[in-house]
């Protein structure tokens, strides 16, 4: 019943997506003098923005709804994730080198590129004071600082978005004032760009995807105070309004574009495909009411997932786009930071681990349907290799916010090819 009261109060929140990091102690909207001259100084910008929202809304993609081109469920034999083969992750990670953690500084790892690069937040303080966003080399080993962080402020974080053709994107986001900034970083020049700036943003999770032709982004849009998606061509370098409605998790998928609406007031979620040459949205699936409703979408060009709130269980389904289908998977009672690359699907869920202190992560081949019991800590993929944080001791002896030092644990990075 608990489970059941929590996920109602999020659904009816501004569709706050899974992995959301929420920072303690926070002071999110300042009311002195020098945050009302900021306010004031940007209302001729936000009035630019929604003429220009309004311009391309003239070119906004059109809708079809018919309950015949929804996609059938496929229901078989209920399956927990203890059901799947089972053998230790050290019979897969097992070819892998592994590093130590960079001298005087706090390096937390979070996204690995298909180079073997690691990017993620460092510190060079001991309380958040000298953040920079910094990558480790697992090909060679070495740590760089590529750019300090803009914020002068204890609430700022660094997130990574994406990494693709020698260009990373990332975002600067400072809790206490709600400023999110977005850089696009050229890798091989050290030229950083920052190319949009939000105010009044509260703590949020951004996704990006991208096709060989375009980024999309799903991120929180200060103007409708909710998330919308919008399309950046490599061809042109100009931004499309995709979904003005609160909306996330967009995949690209054998020439389409998928990806969750949530409409709060009626209790509706649904399941867009988006073809972007015709410029169609066609809904494929709907649901209504809190006791079932889609809550996470994801894909890597071969396999395409669909994760469903049935309460009080989490079901995964293998979404078969070529018959409309919705093929059951398997279920768990807790199933959340959802990856998949390369065949391999990660997720932080339900803890079987004797002692496990922190949520545990799972690792499970989608091609063999092998589940390797994993113990250690912060699994990243690419469509190249897997890097993790590899524990040095059971994870309930580590104290909080000491995993990353070199007593309890290293980086390890394994080449994925072949699959």
């Amino acid at each position: 019943m608990i489970r059941k009261v929590i996920y109602c109060v999020v659904l009816l929140m501004c569709f706050v997506f899974i992995g959301l990091k929420i920072f303690d102690k926070m002071n999110p909207y300042s009311q002195d003098t020098e945050q009302q001259i900021i306010l004031e100084e940007n209302k001729a910008a936000d009035q630019s923005g929604k003429e220009a929202k309004t311009e391309n809304m003239n070119n906004y993609p059109q809708e079809i709804n018919d309950v015949n081109n929804y996609f059938e469920i496929v229901e078989t034999t209920v399956k927990k994730t203890n059901d799947f083969e089972t053998v230790p992750s050290d019979t897969f990670l097992n070819n892998f080198v592994s590093f130590t953690w960079p001298d005087n500084v706090s390096f937390n790892p979070l996204y690995l590129d298909d180079e073997g690069v690691v990017y993620g937040e460092a510190d060079a303080s001991d309380n958040r004071s000298a953040l920079f966003l910094g990558s480790y080399d697992c090909n060679t080993g070495e740590f760089k600082k590529l750019k300090d962080i803009g914020f002068d402020s204890l609430y700022a974080s660094i997130k990574i978005l994406i990494a693709y053709n020698e260009s990373l994107i990332f975002e600067e986001y400072d809790q206490a004032s709600g400023t999110a900034v977005y850089y696009l970083y050229d890798l091989k020049s050290g030229v950083c760009t920052e190319f949009k700036r939000s105010e009044n943003v509260p703590p949020h999770y951004n996704i990006v995807n991208m096709s060989n032709d375009g980024i999309m982004f799903n991120w929180y849009d200060d103007l409708s105070m909710g998330y919308i998606i919008e399309y950046y061509s490599l061809k042109t370098k100009n931004f499309e309004l995709i979904e003005e409605e609160n909306s996330g998790y967009p995949v690209y998928h054998k020439g389409y574009w998928y990806y969750l609406r949530v409409d709060n007031d009626n209790l509706i979620t649904q399941l867009i495909q988006y073809e972007m040459k015709t410029k169609t949205k066609k809904i494929i699936y709907e649901t209504t009411g809190l006791n079932e409703y889609l809550f996470g979408l994801y894909g890597d060009g071969n396999n395409l997932i669909l994760v469903m709130e049935n309460d009080p269980l989490e079901k995964v389904y293998k979404i078969d786009v070529e018959n409309g289908k919705f093929n059951y998977y398997f279920e768990d009672e807790w199933i959340e930071v959802v990856k998949i690359k390369n065949g391999i699907m990660t997720w932080s869920g339900t803890k079987t681990i004797e002692n496990r202190s922190r949520p545990q992560n799972y690792l499970l081949d989608l091609n063999t349907d092998i589940h390797y019991l994993y113990a250690d800590s912060g699994l990243m993929l690419s469509n190249s290799g897997i890097a993790w944080i590899d524990l040095k001791k059971p994870d309930n002896e580590i104290v909080k916010g000491q995993i990353c030092i070199n007593e309890n644990s290293q980086l390890s990075y394994q080449i994925m090819n072949n699959r």
